[in-house]
């Protein structure tokens, strides 16, 4: 019998893309052709998160503030978990949808100097194989922060703390110095 005059197989018909997990001990049920579409899409997509570009241009865009968009991202989490994360070729796209679930770094990508930052961590983890330094993700919040709620403002903040400090620190002299009177 040859080739083409066999059959094709039936495709069988299973649930809802990605859902073949197993449950309590019965096998899972076989993707469909559907379901292998939409796990393409959604993996081409999570591949996509590795340019920064891109990312900036969803948050220009703002894509990133929709709470259904936001939700979407954390579906897609399921591809950091076997057997999908063997299927990503791009390692960088599962660290940035891993840090897409935090908001301040997705308003981080709004920002001009964000991307830029984000692009030279990502060169150095690929060229040390190291993960990016902290200070970087510790710098942008603190540009953010200074964009947010002026230069002026956060010095009236940190006079305002030391002015606190000193008066405790008055304080507790002062404790101690009636304290130690009390006893003598």
């Amino acid at each position: 019998e040859s080739i083409s005059q066999k059959s094709s197989p039936r495709i069988p018909r299973g649930p809802s893309p990605v859902r073949m997990a197993t449950q309590q001990g019965t096998v899972a049920q076989p993707f469909t052709v559907d379901s292998l579409t939409r796990l393409n899409q959604e993996l081409e997509f999570v591949e996509c998160l590795a340019n920064v570009d891109y990312l900036h241009w969803l948050a220009k865009q703002r894509y990133l503030e929709k709470p259904e968009f936001v939700r979407y991202l954390k579906y897609l989490l399921y591809w950091t978990k076997p057997p999908y994360v063997f299927r990503i070729v791009y390692p960088h796209a599962l660290g940035m949808l891993t840090a897409l679930q935090d908001e301040k770094f997705r308003k981080c990508l709004s920002d001009k100097d964000g991307p830029g930052l984000i692009k030279d961590d990502q060169a150095t983890a690929w060229i040390t194989a190291e993960q990016p330094p902290l200070k970087r993700q510790k710098y942008l919040e603190a540009l953010r922060d200074l964009q947010t709620k002026g230069t002026e403002e956060v010095e009236t903040q940190r006079q305002s703390q030391v002015e606190i400090q000193e008066a405790i620190a008055a304080w507790r002299k002062a404790v101690q110095e009636k304290a130690a009177q009390d006893l003598s």
